[in-house]
Protein backbone atom coordinates (compact mmCIF):
# COMPACT_ATOMS: atom_id res chain seq x y z
CA UNK A 1 0.00 0.00 0.00
CA UNK A 2 1.31 3.27 -1.17
CA UNK A 3 1.97 5.98 1.45
CA UNK A 4 -0.53 8.88 -0.34
CA UNK A 5 -3.31 5.99 -0.35
CA UNK A 6 -2.67 5.01 3.72
CA UNK A 7 -3.14 8.37 4.04
CA UNK A 8 -6.25 9.12 1.87
CA UNK A 9 -7.76 5.44 3.98
CA UNK A 10 -7.18 6.70 7.17
CA UNK A 11 -8.43 9.86 6.17
CA UNK A 12 -11.87 8.61 5.26
CA UNK A 13 -12.54 6.41 7.95
CA UNK A 14 -11.87 8.96 10.18
CA UNK A 15 -14.82 10.85 8.63
CA UNK A 16 -16.97 7.95 9.24
CA UNK A 17 -19.07 7.57 12.25
CA UNK A 18 -18.33 5.22 15.33
CA UNK A 19 -20.03 2.52 15.49
CA UNK A 20 -20.60 2.53 19.31
CA UNK A 21 -21.83 6.36 19.27
CA UNK A 22 -25.42 7.46 18.50
CA UNK A 23 -26.51 10.79 17.10
CA UNK A 24 -26.73 13.76 19.46
CA UNK A 25 -31.06 15.45 19.11
CA UNK A 26 -30.51 19.13 19.38
CA UNK A 27 -31.48 20.80 22.75
CA UNK A 28 -35.23 21.61 22.51
CA UNK A 29 -36.15 25.14 22.56
CA UNK A 30 -37.91 26.20 25.97
CA UNK A 31 -41.30 26.52 25.70
CA UNK A 32 -42.56 30.06 25.92
CA UNK A 33 -46.15 29.20 25.57
CA UNK A 34 -46.51 29.87 29.60
CA UNK A 35 -44.46 33.45 29.61
CA UNK A 36 -46.59 34.61 26.60
CA UNK A 37 -50.21 33.71 28.18
CA UNK A 38 -48.94 35.67 31.44
CA UNK A 39 -47.93 38.77 29.61
CA UNK A 40 -50.74 38.76 27.50
CA UNK A 41 -53.34 38.72 30.59
CA UNK A 42 -51.09 41.26 32.42
CA UNK A 43 -51.28 43.61 28.79
CA UNK A 44 -55.27 42.85 28.88
CA UNK A 45 -55.62 44.28 31.94
CA UNK A 46 -53.59 48.02 30.62
CA UNK A 47 -52.56 50.07 33.56
CA UNK A 48 -53.14 47.63 36.16
CA UNK A 49 -50.80 45.05 34.79
CA UNK A 50 -47.77 47.84 34.67
CA UNK A 51 -46.26 47.24 38.10
CA UNK A 52 -45.85 43.44 37.41
CA UNK A 53 -45.03 43.83 33.26
CA UNK A 54 -42.34 46.18 34.78
CA UNK A 55 -40.79 43.31 37.90
CA UNK A 56 -40.84 41.02 35.02
CA UNK A 57 -38.68 43.68 32.45
CA UNK A 58 -36.27 44.36 35.27
CA UNK A 59 -36.38 40.46 37.15
CA UNK A 60 -37.88 38.24 35.05
CA UNK A 61 -36.42 34.99 33.18
CA UNK A 62 -34.90 34.70 30.18
CA UNK A 63 -37.84 33.90 27.93
CA UNK A 64 -40.05 36.68 30.44
CA UNK A 65 -38.04 39.45 29.45
CA UNK A 66 -37.86 40.31 25.98
CA UNK A 67 -41.78 39.63 25.82
CA UNK A 68 -42.71 41.78 28.58
CA UNK A 69 -40.43 44.77 27.02
CA UNK A 70 -42.54 44.18 24.20
CA UNK A 71 -45.89 44.36 25.97
CA UNK A 72 -44.55 47.58 27.73
CA UNK A 73 -44.53 49.17 24.04
CA UNK A 74 -48.03 48.11 23.35
CA UNK A 75 -49.35 49.36 26.84
CA UNK A 76 -47.53 52.63 26.48
CA UNK A 77 -47.81 55.99 28.54
CA UNK A 78 -45.14 57.70 30.29
CA UNK A 79 -44.67 55.28 32.88
CA UNK A 80 -44.10 52.53 30.45
CA UNK A 81 -41.72 54.66 28.39
CA UNK A 82 -39.17 55.55 31.41
CA UNK A 83 -38.29 52.34 32.07
CA UNK A 84 -37.92 51.33 28.05
CA UNK A 85 -35.63 54.45 28.59
CA UNK A 86 -33.97 53.04 31.27
CA UNK A 87 -33.05 49.91 29.76
CA UNK A 88 -31.27 52.11 27.00
CA UNK A 89 -29.13 53.88 29.53
CA UNK A 90 -28.09 51.38 30.76
CA UNK A 91 -26.95 49.99 27.50
CA UNK A 92 -25.40 47.23 28.83
CA UNK A 93 -27.09 43.69 26.74
CA UNK A 94 -27.32 44.54 22.85
CA UNK A 95 -30.45 42.77 22.34
CA UNK A 96 -32.15 43.98 24.88
CA UNK A 97 -31.41 47.77 24.14
CA UNK A 98 -32.71 47.18 20.75
CA UNK A 99 -35.78 45.40 22.33
CA UNK A 100 -36.27 48.39 24.43
CA UNK A 101 -35.91 51.03 21.41
CA UNK A 102 -37.88 48.92 19.27
CA UNK A 103 -40.74 49.44 22.33
CA UNK A 104 -40.31 52.72 22.71
CA UNK A 105 -41.05 53.35 19.28
CA UNK A 106 -44.04 50.92 19.27
CA UNK A 107 -45.58 52.71 22.57
CA UNK A 108 -44.69 56.52 20.22
CA UNK A 109 -46.52 54.95 17.32
CA UNK A 110 -49.66 54.41 19.41
CA UNK A 111 -49.84 57.49 21.11
CA UNK A 112 -48.95 59.23 18.45
CA UNK A 113 -45.68 60.98 19.99
CA UNK A 114 -42.40 62.27 19.23
CA UNK A 115 -39.21 62.14 21.05
CA UNK A 116 -37.75 65.54 22.47
CA UNK A 117 -34.31 65.98 21.65
CA UNK A 118 -32.64 64.62 24.49
CA UNK A 119 -34.53 61.32 24.08
CA UNK A 120 -33.76 61.40 20.46
CA UNK A 121 -30.11 61.54 21.51
CA UNK A 122 -30.65 58.78 23.64
CA UNK A 123 -31.89 56.55 21.13
CA UNK A 124 -29.59 57.58 18.16
CA UNK A 125 -27.02 56.94 20.81
CA UNK A 126 -28.21 53.30 21.07
CA UNK A 127 -27.06 52.34 17.97
CA UNK A 128 -23.44 52.16 19.17
CA UNK A 129 -24.68 49.21 21.43
CA UNK A 130 -27.40 47.60 18.95
CA UNK A 131 -27.38 48.77 15.70
CA UNK A 132 -29.78 46.20 14.32
CA UNK A 133 -32.93 46.25 12.38
CA UNK A 134 -35.36 46.68 16.03
CA UNK A 135 -33.33 49.76 17.62
CA UNK A 136 -33.71 51.60 14.06
CA UNK A 137 -36.90 50.88 13.69
CA UNK A 138 -38.11 52.78 17.03
CA UNK A 139 -35.89 55.17 16.31
CA UNK A 140 -38.12 55.65 12.51
CA UNK A 141 -40.99 55.44 14.75
CA UNK A 142 -40.35 57.82 17.71
CA UNK A 143 -37.66 60.12 17.29
CA UNK A 144 -37.24 63.61 15.97
CA UNK A 145 -36.24 65.12 12.82
CA UNK A 146 -32.47 65.26 14.19
CA UNK A 147 -32.40 61.45 13.81
CA UNK A 148 -32.26 62.11 10.68
CA UNK A 149 -28.47 62.15 9.86
CA UNK A 150 -27.78 58.76 11.56
CA UNK A 151 -30.17 57.37 9.43
CA UNK A 152 -28.88 58.47 6.20
CA UNK A 153 -25.26 57.26 7.20
CA UNK A 154 -26.98 53.75 7.50
CA UNK A 155 -28.41 53.65 3.93
CA UNK A 156 -24.85 52.75 2.81
CA UNK A 157 -24.65 50.23 5.24
CA UNK A 158 -24.96 46.06 4.43
CA UNK A 159 -28.57 45.61 2.62
CA UNK A 160 -30.49 44.10 5.84
CA UNK A 161 -29.60 47.83 8.25
CA UNK A 162 -30.00 50.03 4.69
CA UNK A 163 -33.57 48.63 4.33
CA UNK A 164 -34.21 49.41 7.73
CA UNK A 165 -33.14 52.97 7.55
CA UNK A 166 -35.20 53.88 4.46
CA UNK A 167 -37.93 52.31 6.13
CA UNK A 168 -37.54 54.28 8.96
CA UNK A 169 -36.86 57.68 6.83
CA UNK A 170 -40.08 56.58 5.40
CA UNK A 171 -42.03 56.29 8.87
CA UNK A 172 -41.25 60.24 9.22
CA UNK A 173 -43.88 60.73 6.09
CA UNK A 174 -46.55 58.93 7.94
CA UNK A 175 -45.90 60.76 10.91
CA UNK A 176 -46.39 63.80 9.31
CA UNK A 177 -42.61 65.65 9.80
CA UNK A 178 -40.92 66.82 6.54
CA UNK A 179 -37.68 65.23 5.40
CA UNK A 180 -34.24 67.16 5.13
CA UNK A 181 -32.73 68.03 1.55
CA UNK A 182 -30.36 65.42 2.42
CA UNK A 183 -32.36 63.21 3.68
CA UNK A 184 -34.56 63.34 0.55
CA UNK A 185 -31.11 63.15 -1.98
CA UNK A 186 -29.85 60.31 0.03
CA UNK A 187 -32.58 58.14 -0.38
CA UNK A 188 -33.06 58.87 -4.22
CA UNK A 189 -29.49 57.58 -5.02
CA UNK A 190 -29.94 54.45 -2.70
CA UNK A 191 -32.72 53.66 -4.73
CA UNK A 192 -29.63 52.66 -7.25
CA UNK A 193 -28.84 49.83 -4.89
CA UNK A 194 -28.33 46.41 -6.18
CA UNK A 195 -30.09 44.54 -3.14
CA UNK A 196 -34.00 44.64 -4.33
CA UNK A 197 -35.17 45.17 -0.25
CA UNK A 198 -33.62 48.32 -0.20
CA UNK A 199 -34.78 49.45 -3.74
CA UNK A 200 -38.37 48.42 -2.19
CA UNK A 201 -37.43 50.19 0.92
CA UNK A 202 -36.34 53.71 -1.00
CA UNK A 203 -39.35 53.29 -2.96
CA UNK A 204 -41.89 52.61 0.08
CA UNK A 205 -39.80 55.63 1.69
CA UNK A 206 -40.38 58.24 -1.22
CA UNK A 207 -44.02 57.26 -1.94
CA UNK A 208 -44.77 58.61 1.57
CA UNK A 209 -42.78 61.41 2.00
CA UNK A 210 -44.42 64.34 3.81
CA UNK A 211 -44.33 67.37 1.44
CA UNK A 212 -44.03 70.81 2.23
CA UNK A 213 -47.33 72.02 1.57
CA UNK A 214 -46.26 74.68 -1.20
CA UNK A 215 -44.40 71.47 -2.93
CA UNK A 216 -44.95 71.08 -6.52
CA UNK A 217 -45.44 68.08 -8.45
CA UNK A 218 -42.06 68.77 -10.24
CA UNK A 219 -39.75 70.26 -7.19
CA UNK A 220 -37.85 67.40 -6.60
CA UNK A 221 -37.15 66.17 -10.24
CA UNK A 222 -34.35 63.40 -8.79
CA UNK A 223 -37.00 61.89 -6.75
CA UNK A 224 -38.88 61.39 -9.93
CA UNK A 225 -36.53 60.52 -11.74
CA UNK A 226 -35.58 57.41 -9.49
CA UNK A 227 -38.97 56.44 -9.04
CA UNK A 228 -40.08 56.34 -12.63
CA UNK A 229 -36.42 54.30 -12.95
CA UNK A 230 -37.76 51.49 -10.30
CA UNK A 231 -40.70 51.28 -12.61
CA UNK A 232 -38.99 49.72 -14.44
CA UNK A 233 -37.09 47.33 -12.05
CA UNK A 234 -36.12 43.67 -12.07
CA UNK A 235 -38.53 43.21 -8.77
CA UNK A 236 -42.48 43.49 -9.54
CA UNK A 237 -42.94 44.64 -6.11
CA UNK A 238 -40.26 47.25 -6.45
CA UNK A 239 -42.06 48.13 -9.71
CA UNK A 240 -45.26 48.96 -7.86
CA UNK A 241 -44.38 50.41 -4.98
CA UNK A 242 -42.81 52.59 -7.34
CA UNK A 243 -45.77 53.44 -8.95
CA UNK A 244 -47.72 54.17 -6.10
CA UNK A 245 -44.88 56.69 -5.00
CA UNK A 246 -45.60 58.32 -8.64
CA UNK A 247 -49.42 58.93 -7.86
CA UNK A 248 -48.72 59.82 -4.42
CA UNK A 249 -46.66 62.40 -5.41
CA UNK A 250 -48.56 63.58 -8.12
CA UNK A 251 -46.14 62.92 -10.56
CA UNK A 252 -48.47 60.82 -12.72
CA UNK A 253 -48.11 63.31 -15.97
CA UNK A 254 -44.26 63.15 -15.79
CA UNK A 255 -43.62 59.76 -15.74
CA UNK A 256 -46.89 58.83 -17.71
CA UNK A 257 -44.62 56.79 -20.45
CA UNK A 258 -43.32 54.35 -17.82
CA UNK A 259 -46.72 54.02 -15.82
CA UNK A 260 -48.69 53.46 -18.88
CA UNK A 261 -46.25 50.46 -20.32
CA UNK A 262 -47.11 49.07 -16.77
CA UNK A 263 -50.86 48.30 -17.98
CA UNK A 264 -49.48 45.76 -20.12
CA UNK A 265 -46.98 43.99 -17.08
CA UNK A 266 -46.82 40.57 -16.50
CA UNK A 267 -47.39 40.97 -12.64
CA UNK A 268 -50.89 42.04 -11.78
CA UNK A 269 -49.85 43.86 -8.80
CA UNK A 270 -48.28 46.10 -11.09
CA UNK A 271 -50.65 46.43 -13.32
CA UNK A 272 -53.25 47.64 -10.73
CA UNK A 273 -50.83 49.94 -9.39
CA UNK A 274 -50.24 51.66 -13.15
CA UNK A 275 -54.44 51.58 -13.10
CA UNK A 276 -54.45 53.16 -9.84
CA UNK A 277 -52.40 56.26 -11.19
CA UNK A 278 -54.09 56.52 -14.15
CA UNK A 279 -57.04 57.13 -13.21
CA UNK A 280 -56.45 59.28 -10.31
CA UNK A 281 -56.46 62.64 -9.36
CA UNK A 282 -52.88 63.56 -10.79
CA UNK A 283 -53.85 61.73 -13.82
CA UNK A 284 -55.43 62.80 -16.83
CA UNK A 285 -57.98 62.14 -19.79
CA UNK A 286 -55.27 60.38 -21.61
CA UNK A 287 -54.13 58.50 -19.14
CA UNK A 288 -57.99 57.47 -18.57
CA UNK A 289 -58.23 56.34 -21.61
CA UNK A 290 -55.50 54.32 -22.06
CA UNK A 291 -56.80 52.16 -19.00
CA UNK A 292 -60.06 51.97 -20.91
CA UNK A 293 -58.48 50.71 -24.39
CA UNK A 294 -57.15 47.69 -21.43
CA UNK A 295 -60.00 46.79 -20.55
CA UNK A 296 -61.47 44.31 -23.75
CA UNK A 297 -58.04 42.65 -23.29
CA UNK A 298 -57.44 42.29 -20.03
CA UNK A 299 -61.11 40.78 -19.65
CA UNK A 300 -60.32 38.52 -22.47
CA UNK A 301 -57.49 36.91 -20.70
CA UNK A 302 -59.13 36.05 -17.38
CA UNK A 303 -59.94 32.53 -17.82
CA UNK A 304 -56.27 32.05 -18.57
CA UNK A 305 -55.07 34.46 -15.61
CA UNK A 306 -57.64 34.56 -13.20
CA UNK A 307 -55.65 36.74 -10.94
CA UNK A 308 -56.01 39.58 -14.13
CA UNK A 309 -59.62 40.14 -12.56
CA UNK A 310 -57.71 42.22 -10.00
CA UNK A 311 -56.75 44.72 -12.47
CA UNK A 312 -60.07 44.76 -14.23
CA UNK A 313 -61.85 45.18 -11.30
CA UNK A 314 -59.73 48.20 -9.78
CA UNK A 315 -59.86 49.50 -13.58
CA UNK A 316 -63.73 49.63 -13.40
CA UNK A 317 -64.06 51.45 -10.16
CA UNK A 318 -61.02 54.24 -11.15
CA UNK A 319 -62.97 54.99 -14.07
CA UNK A 320 -66.30 55.07 -12.95
CA UNK A 321 -66.38 59.47 -12.17
CA UNK A 322 -65.35 59.58 -15.66
CA UNK A 323 -68.21 57.14 -17.19
CA UNK A 324 -69.10 60.05 -19.61
CA UNK A 325 -65.72 60.07 -21.74
CA UNK A 326 -66.28 58.59 -24.97
CA UNK A 327 -63.37 56.09 -24.55
CA UNK A 328 -64.81 54.80 -21.31
CA UNK A 329 -68.30 54.55 -22.69
CA UNK A 330 -67.48 52.48 -25.29
CA UNK A 331 -65.41 50.32 -23.35
CA UNK A 332 -67.99 49.50 -20.85
CA UNK A 333 -70.24 48.89 -23.85
CA UNK A 334 -68.03 46.36 -25.15
CA UNK A 335 -67.26 44.65 -22.13
CA UNK A 336 -70.89 44.57 -21.15
CA UNK A 337 -71.88 42.72 -24.61
CA UNK A 338 -69.00 39.96 -24.71
CA UNK A 339 -67.97 39.36 -20.97
CA UNK A 340 -67.79 35.53 -21.38
CA UNK A 341 -70.33 33.06 -19.46
CA UNK A 342 -66.99 31.29 -18.76
CA UNK A 343 -66.05 33.58 -15.87
CA UNK A 344 -66.12 32.40 -12.68
CA UNK A 345 -69.25 33.25 -10.85
CA UNK A 346 -67.88 35.77 -8.19
CA UNK A 347 -65.56 37.45 -11.05
CA UNK A 348 -68.30 37.69 -13.40
CA UNK A 349 -71.03 39.56 -11.04
CA UNK A 350 -68.28 42.24 -9.69
CA UNK A 351 -67.74 42.74 -13.60
CA UNK A 352 -70.99 42.78 -14.66
CA UNK A 353 -71.99 44.94 -11.77
CA UNK A 354 -69.50 47.59 -12.00
CA UNK A 355 -69.65 48.03 -15.82
CA UNK A 356 -73.22 48.21 -14.42
CA UNK A 357 -72.36 51.23 -12.66
CA UNK A 358 -71.00 52.71 -15.08
CA UNK A 359 -73.41 52.39 -17.80
CA UNK A 360 -75.58 53.86 -14.71
CA UNK A 361 -73.13 56.95 -14.37
CA UNK A 362 -73.09 57.79 -18.08
CA UNK A 363 -76.76 57.74 -18.75
CA UNK A 364 -78.71 61.15 -19.26
CA UNK A 365 -81.21 59.88 -17.37
CA UNK A 366 -79.77 57.24 -14.38
CA UNK A 367 -81.92 54.59 -13.28
CA UNK A 368 -80.63 52.84 -9.97
CA UNK A 369 -82.59 49.78 -10.81
CA UNK A 370 -80.47 48.48 -12.79
CA UNK A 371 -77.42 47.62 -10.27
CA UNK A 372 -80.28 46.34 -7.82
CA UNK A 373 -80.51 42.92 -9.81
CA UNK A 374 -77.09 42.79 -11.01
CA UNK A 375 -75.61 39.37 -10.38
CA UNK A 376 -73.83 39.72 -6.50
CA UNK A 377 -75.37 39.17 -3.31
CA UNK A 378 -76.79 41.85 -1.59
CA UNK A 379 -74.41 42.48 1.17
CA UNK A 380 -72.17 42.96 -1.72
CA UNK A 381 -74.33 44.46 -4.28
CA UNK A 382 -76.37 47.26 -2.91
CA UNK A 383 -73.30 49.06 -1.20
CA UNK A 384 -72.71 50.22 -4.65
CA UNK A 385 -75.35 51.93 -4.53
CA UNK A 386 -74.06 54.14 -1.93
CA UNK A 387 -71.59 54.78 -3.90
CA UNK A 388 -73.61 56.21 -6.71
CA UNK A 389 -75.67 58.41 -3.97
CA UNK A 390 -72.14 59.70 -2.56
CA UNK A 391 -71.41 60.85 -6.10
CA UNK A 392 -74.67 62.74 -6.84
CA UNK A 393 -76.07 60.32 -9.36
CA UNK A 394 -79.53 60.39 -10.72
CA UNK A 395 -82.68 62.64 -9.57
CA UNK A 396 -82.50 63.44 -5.61
CA UNK A 397 -85.61 61.31 -5.46
CA UNK A 398 -84.29 58.25 -7.17
CA UNK A 399 -80.92 58.82 -4.48
CA UNK A 400 -83.77 58.97 -2.11
CA UNK A 401 -85.57 56.08 -2.63
CA UNK A 402 -82.42 54.09 -2.90
CA UNK A 403 -81.55 55.13 0.27
CA UNK A 404 -84.50 54.25 2.14
CA UNK A 405 -83.67 50.40 0.49
CA UNK A 406 -80.19 50.87 2.02
CA UNK A 407 -81.14 51.88 5.60
CA UNK A 408 -84.16 49.15 5.80
CA UNK A 409 -82.06 46.08 4.66
CA UNK A 410 -82.34 43.55 7.03
CA UNK A 411 -78.15 43.19 6.34
CA UNK A 412 -75.99 44.85 8.89
CA UNK A 413 -73.78 45.52 6.11
CA UNK A 414 -75.67 47.03 3.56
CA UNK A 415 -77.34 49.56 6.24
CA UNK A 416 -73.77 50.69 6.86
CA UNK A 417 -73.24 51.46 3.49
CA UNK A 418 -76.56 53.72 3.73
CA UNK A 419 -75.37 55.64 6.83
CA UNK A 420 -72.23 56.36 4.80
CA UNK A 421 -74.23 57.95 2.30
CA UNK A 422 -75.73 60.19 4.43
CA UNK A 423 -73.72 62.89 4.59
CA UNK A 424 -73.88 63.56 0.69
CA UNK A 425 -77.84 63.71 1.02
CA UNK A 426 -77.74 66.12 3.98
CA UNK A 427 -75.74 68.52 1.22
CA UNK A 428 -78.33 67.88 -1.41
CA UNK A 429 -81.71 67.60 0.32
CA UNK A 430 -83.39 69.57 2.91
CA UNK A 431 -84.60 70.09 6.37
CA UNK A 432 -86.68 66.61 6.03
CA UNK A 433 -83.95 64.59 4.78
CA UNK A 434 -81.55 66.14 8.09
CA UNK A 435 -83.69 65.41 10.55
CA UNK A 436 -84.28 61.78 8.70
CA UNK A 437 -79.69 61.48 8.89
CA UNK A 438 -80.05 62.18 12.58
CA UNK A 439 -82.38 59.70 13.29
CA UNK A 440 -80.99 56.86 11.53
CA UNK A 441 -77.33 57.69 12.84
CA UNK A 442 -78.89 57.97 16.42
CA UNK A 443 -80.68 55.01 16.08
CA UNK A 444 -77.51 53.20 14.93
CA UNK A 445 -75.65 54.31 17.15
CA UNK A 446 -77.92 52.65 20.18
CA UNK A 447 -77.69 49.02 18.07
CA UNK A 448 -76.11 45.89 20.17
CA UNK A 449 -74.32 45.23 16.54
CA UNK A 450 -70.32 46.35 16.68
CA UNK A 451 -70.47 46.66 12.50
CA UNK A 452 -73.57 49.21 12.41
CA UNK A 453 -72.22 51.26 15.77
CA UNK A 454 -69.08 51.76 13.82
CA UNK A 455 -70.70 52.64 10.57
CA UNK A 456 -72.75 54.87 12.68
CA UNK A 457 -70.16 56.73 14.33
CA UNK A 458 -68.28 57.21 11.19
CA UNK A 459 -71.34 58.83 9.62
CA UNK A 460 -71.82 61.09 12.93
CA UNK A 461 -68.52 62.30 12.31
CA UNK A 462 -69.11 63.37 8.41
CA UNK A 463 -72.30 65.35 9.67
CA UNK A 464 -70.12 67.45 12.16
CA UNK A 465 -67.78 67.59 9.42
CA UNK A 466 -70.25 69.51 7.29
CA UNK A 467 -70.66 72.58 10.16
CA UNK A 468 -74.40 72.53 10.39
CA UNK A 469 -76.05 72.80 13.28
CA UNK A 470 -79.74 71.96 12.40
CA UNK A 471 -81.18 68.93 14.45
CA UNK A 472 -77.43 68.51 16.33
CA UNK A 473 -78.93 68.30 19.85
CA UNK A 474 -80.15 65.23 19.39
CA UNK A 475 -77.03 63.48 17.64
CA UNK A 476 -74.71 64.98 20.36
CA UNK A 477 -77.55 63.00 22.89
CA UNK A 478 -76.61 59.89 20.87
CA UNK A 479 -73.00 60.15 20.30
CA UNK A 480 -72.88 61.05 24.41
CA UNK A 481 -75.02 57.93 25.43
CA UNK A 482 -73.48 55.64 23.69
CA UNK A 483 -70.26 56.71 24.61
CA UNK A 484 -71.17 57.04 28.28
CA UNK A 485 -71.68 53.06 28.18
CA UNK A 486 -69.91 51.60 26.09
CA UNK A 487 -67.40 49.00 27.37
CA UNK A 488 -65.80 47.96 24.54
CA UNK A 489 -62.35 50.02 23.53
CA UNK A 490 -62.44 49.59 19.98
CA UNK A 491 -66.02 51.35 19.97
CA UNK A 492 -65.42 53.88 22.89
CA UNK A 493 -62.36 55.21 21.32
CA UNK A 494 -63.86 56.97 18.32
CA UNK A 495 -66.80 58.06 20.20
CA UNK A 496 -64.48 60.15 22.38
CA UNK A 497 -62.67 61.58 20.02
CA UNK A 498 -65.86 62.80 18.42
CA UNK A 499 -66.65 64.28 21.79
CA UNK A 500 -63.13 65.89 22.03
CA UNK A 501 -63.00 66.89 18.49
CA UNK A 502 -66.03 68.67 18.33
CA UNK A 503 -66.31 70.04 21.88
CA UNK A 504 -69.36 68.09 22.70
CA UNK A 505 -70.02 70.04 26.43
CA UNK A 506 -72.50 67.08 27.38
CA UNK A 507 -70.02 64.37 27.17
CA UNK A 508 -67.66 65.71 29.66
CA UNK A 509 -68.57 63.08 32.02
CA UNK A 510 -67.79 60.33 29.72
CA UNK A 511 -64.55 61.30 28.90
CA UNK A 512 -63.68 61.81 33.26
CA UNK A 513 -65.18 58.33 32.99
CA UNK A 514 -62.85 57.02 29.95
CA UNK A 515 -59.84 58.74 32.08
CA UNK A 516 -60.83 56.99 35.13
CA UNK A 517 -60.34 53.38 33.42
CA UNK A 518 -62.94 53.12 30.71
CA UNK A 519 -61.79 51.20 28.03
CA UNK A 520 -59.25 53.59 25.65
CA UNK A 521 -57.05 52.36 22.73
CA UNK A 522 -54.97 55.18 21.01
CA UNK A 523 -55.52 55.02 17.37
CA UNK A 524 -52.57 53.26 15.59
CA UNK A 525 -50.90 55.29 12.33
CA UNK A 526 -51.61 54.55 8.96
CA UNK A 527 -48.66 52.37 8.67
CA UNK A 528 -50.65 49.60 10.60
CA UNK A 529 -53.13 49.51 7.91
CA UNK A 530 -53.97 46.43 5.97
CA UNK A 531 -51.61 46.10 2.69
CA UNK A 532 -53.71 46.59 -0.53
CA UNK A 533 -54.44 43.60 -2.81
CA UNK A 534 -52.57 44.13 -4.92
CA UNK A 535 -49.79 42.75 -2.66
CA UNK A 536 -51.11 39.91 -1.18
CA UNK A 537 -48.95 37.04 -2.93
CA UNK A 538 -46.49 35.33 -1.23
CA UNK A 539 -43.58 37.65 0.13
CA UNK A 540 -40.39 37.31 -1.38
CA UNK A 541 -37.01 36.00 0.47
CA UNK A 542 -35.66 39.58 0.41
CA UNK A 543 -38.40 41.25 1.96
CA UNK A 544 -39.53 38.76 4.75
CA UNK A 545 -37.22 40.17 7.45
CA UNK A 546 -38.65 43.51 6.63
CA UNK A 547 -40.83 44.89 9.73
CA UNK A 548 -42.73 48.17 8.41
CA UNK A 549 -46.46 46.92 7.10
Amino acid sequence: MTAPFALLLLACLGACPSRGTSPVAPTPAPDDTPARLKIAQLEAIRGGGLAELTELVLHGSAVERPLAIRALGRLGGARATEVLLGIVREGKDRARVAAAVAAIGLAASLDETTADPATTQLLVGSLGVAKDELAIEGIGRAADASAQPALVALLGAPPLLARAAAIALGRYGRRKLELSDASRAALATAGGHTDPGVRYAVAWALAREQLPPDAAADRFPDVTQRLAKLAADPEPEVRAQAISGLARRKTVRVAAPVITSALGDADWRVAVEAVRALTSEASDDAGRDAVAGKLASWTAKLAADPPRAHVVLEALRGLAPHARRPAVATAIGELRVRLANTLPEGTRGWIECLTTVLAVRAAPAPSYAMVETCALPDHLRLPLLAGLIDGDVGSLVERRRALRVLLAHPDVRVRGAGLGALASLWKAGDVADRRAAIAAVSSALMSKDAILVGSATEAAGALYELNDATERAALDAAVVTRARNEREADLATPLLELIGKYKLASGVAACRAGLAGRPYRPRPHAHASPRSASRQRRTPRWRRRSRHR
